[in-house]
């Protein structure tokens, strides 16, 4: 089962989004006997984002910074004798760009300052590119 909160503002250049879910799986303990993994019986994470349009409003073309602080746990919940791993708690934060090249086309890059729950623990950031297409 799976429950989401989804909430999207936009104003004139600016726009915030932000989203929350919770999920639960079931015979999480007979796979992890099974495959030897530890996958969680719940996952729950959330996220908030702001981004402005750096290019005039009456232009077609978009060019939003965007800036996004998300927080998950993909052991939100664990069942039988699995002991929690908190690599698995995460918090990342990303800033980027997104080119709005016509309406259904985007580039994007952005660059991820990424964390989890183990202290000490170096987790490398990440500088990722995508293109979008939607219709």
């Amino acid at each position: 089962a799976m429950v989401g909160l989804d909430a999207r503002y936009a104003y004139k250049r600016f726009t915030a989004r932000g989203q929350f879910i919770y999920a639960s799986l079931s015979d999480t303990q007979q796979y992890n006997q099974l495959t030897g993994r530890d996958l969680g019986s719940a996952l729950q994470g959330w996220y908030i984002e702001g981004g402005y349009n750096l290019l005039p409003q009456n232009k077609t073309q978009k060019l939003f910074a965007f800036a996004r602080y998300e927080k998950y746990d993909t052991q939100a919940g664990l069942d039988g004798s699995l002991i929690k791993n908190e690599s698995y708690k995460r918090n990342d934060i990303t800033t980027g760009i997104s080119y709005h090249i016509a309406p259904g086309v985007v580039v994007k890059g952005d660059y991820q300052f990424r964390n989890n729950g183990l202290t000490g623990d170096n987790v490398p950031n990440m500088l990722n590119f995508g293109i979008g297409v939607w219709f």
